[in-house]
């Protein structure tokens, strides 16, 4: 995971990108992987695909997200 320094912006911070993924996911529908990140990376030009992948990892390490074929959507 990627460490941030005391000072750092926390808006960038696993915990809130990985907010933001899973407010942009449905329980009932999967979502292609790509296209989430496409969402992702275009809300904010200081984002990257290094802090969605950490972000993603943090919500499917929680079980806040399941992953099927390269495909997500929340858990019901």
């Amino acid at each position: 995971m990627l460490d941030l320094h005391p000072e750092s912006d926390l808006t960038l911070s696993p915990v809130v990108l990985g907010s933001a993924i899973a407010t942009s996911l449905s329980p009932s529908k999967y979502e292609f992987i790509d296209s989430v990140m496409k969402e992702f990376l275009s809300a904010d030009p200081r984002r990257s695909t290094e802090q969605f992948m950490d972000s993603l990892t943090m919500l499917y390490a929680l079980g806040l997200v399941e992953y099927f074929g390269h495909r997500i959507k929340l858990p019901k």
